[in-house]
C-alpha cells in the first residue's frame, strides 16, 4: 500500500427528489474504513418535501447542505458543492445520490491517486445491484463522439476483477456516477462546463484533464453500487427530458470539444443515433419525434 499524504477529502452529493436515495448514499459513505472528511448535499429538488426531507438527512450526519432554490443541473450543482467546501479538500468525491459506497472503495481510490503524481482522477468500478458490470473504464471514439464500455452488463467477480482483462487501469473517461479528482487538477480545468445540464459533463471533464497532461484511472479493487434510477432502466423508462437532455448534451460536446475534423462526422452520427432513441420514446411515451428534435436543438 501507497504511503498516504496528508489528504481531505470532501464528498459532493447532488440530490434530486430521491431521500431515500440519498439516505443510502449518505449511510454507505459513513460506514467505510475511509470516511469523507466533509460532506456536502447540493438539493436540487424541485418539491418542499425532498429539500425537507434533504436538509433533515444532511443535519443528521453533519453534512452542509446547499440549496440553490431549483434543479440547477448536476454540472453546476457539484459546482456549487465544491465552491462551499472553500478549499477545506485536497480531493474531492463525487458522488450519484443512488450510488452506494463499499467501504473500501473511498481509500483504495485515495491510495491510486497517492501512487501516481500525474493521475488526476479515478473512478471505481461500478456495478448494479444484481453484481453486473456498469462502468469498468471506457474508451472514446472522437469520429463519432461515440463511448465504449468494455465488459458491461457482464457479471462482476468482486475481488478477482482486478485480474479480469476485460477490466484496464487506464481510461480515456470516467464516470461521474463516482469519481475522486485532485483539487488541483480540478483547478486546472476549471470543473465541470456548467453548459451541461445532464449527461455527458462528465466526458468533457474528462477529456479536459487529458488535453491538459493528466491521466485517468479505473480502479478496479473498489466497488460502488449503483441503485439507477427509473432514467436510467432501459429504453422506454426515459422520461422525455432525460431523453432530450440527453442527446442535447452529446450535440454540445461535438460542437465545443471536437475538431473540425470530427464534428461533422459526430454530429450526423449522434443524430442518427438519436432518431432511433426519439422514434423508441414516441412510440411508448406518445411525444410526437418532431417535438423531441425541436426541444433537443433548442437545448444545444
Amino acid at each position: 500500500m501507497a504511503v498516504r499524504q496528508q489528504r481531505h477529502v470532501g464528498a459532493v452529493i447532488v440530490h434530486h427528489e430521491a431521500p431515500g436515495d440519498l439516505e443510502r448514499c449518505l449511510h454507505a459513505l459513513g460506514q467505510g474504513s475511509r470516511v469523507p472528511d466533509h460532506v456536502v448535499v447540493v438539493d436540487n429538488s424541485e418539491t418542499t418535501a425532498a429539500t425537507t426531507a434533504a436538509a433533515a438527512l444532511a443535519e443528521r450526519v453533519g453534512a452542509v447542505l446547499v440549496d440553490p432554490g431549483g434543479n440547477v443541473g448536476f454540472a453546476a450543482g457539484c459546482n456549487l458543492g465544491v465552491a462551499a467546501l472553500d478549499g477545506r479538500a485536497s480531493d474531492y468525491f463525487f458522488v450519484n445520490q443512488d450510488a452506494e459506497v463499499e467501504p473500501e472503495a473511498l481509500a483504495t481510490l485515495m491510495d491510486s491517486l497517492d501512487a501516481d503524481p500525474g493521475l488526476a482522477a479515478v473512478s471505481p468500478l461500478i456495478v448494479t445491484p444484481d453484481r453486473r458490470i456498469w462502468f469498468a473504464g471506457g474508451g472514446f471514439v472522437p469520429a463519432l463522439a461515440r463511448l465504449t464500455l468494455p465488459g458491461f452488463g457482464e457479471p462482476s467477480d468482486g475481488a478477482s476483477d482486478s485480474n479480469d482483462p476485460r477490466i484496464g487501469r487506464a481510461t480515456e473517461w470516467l464516470n461521474g456516477c463516482a469519481l475522486l479528482i485532485r483539487s488541483e487538477a480540478w483547478s486546472e480545468v476549471g470543473g465541470f462546463d456548467e453548459r451541461y445540464f445532464l449527461y455527458w459533463e462528465d466526458v468533457d471533464l474528462s477529456r479536459r484533464l487529458v488535453d491538459a497532461g493528466w491521466s485517468l484511472a479505473l480502479e478496479p479493487g473498489a466497488t460502488v453500487v449503483h441503485h439507477r434510477s427509473r432514467d436510467g432502466d432501459g429504453l422506454r423508462n426515459l422520461s422525455r427530458r432525460a431523453i432530450e437532455h440527453s442527446v442535447a448534451s452529446r450535440l454540445r460536446f461535438v460542437r465545443h470539444r471536437l475538431g473540425p475534423r470530427h464534428r461533422l462526422t459526430a454530429g450526423a452520427y449522434t443524430l442518427i443515433n438519436a432518431l432511433r432513441l426519439f422514434q423508441l420514446a414516441a412510440r411508448h411515451r406518445g411525444r410526437p419525434l418532431g417535438r423531441h428534435l425541436r426541444a433537443c436543438l433548442l437545448y444545444t
